[in-house]
């Protein structure tokens, strides 16, 4: 079976493409790298000379401002809440 040139990479034994995954429950759909998650980010932040409060607060406020389109992609970005 010869497969497409942009089928490679995606079907198992094709070539994998690093960074990439293939998601089981809908094969051949490319999903990117998993998200560190909030607090690991949160930790990069304040590895660059801020508090883990304000890391925090700075996290907080990208993702209270993301788009539309990255809060279709991720909806966990909605559970955040506005400040009071």
């Amino acid at each position: 079976m010869d497969i497409p040139k942009f089928m490679r990479g995606i079907l198992p034994n094709s070539g994998h493409v690093p960074g990439y995954t293939v998601a089981a429950p809908h094969p051949g759909k490319i999903t990117g790298p998993a998200h560190p998650g909030f607090e690991a980010v949160q930790g990069k932040i304040a590895g660059e000379g801020y508090s883990k409060a304000a890391a925090g607060a700075i996290l907080a406020n990208a993702t209270r401002n993301a788009s539309a389109a990255a809060k279709r992609k991720n909806p966990r970005l909605k559970k955040v809440k506005t400040k009071k």
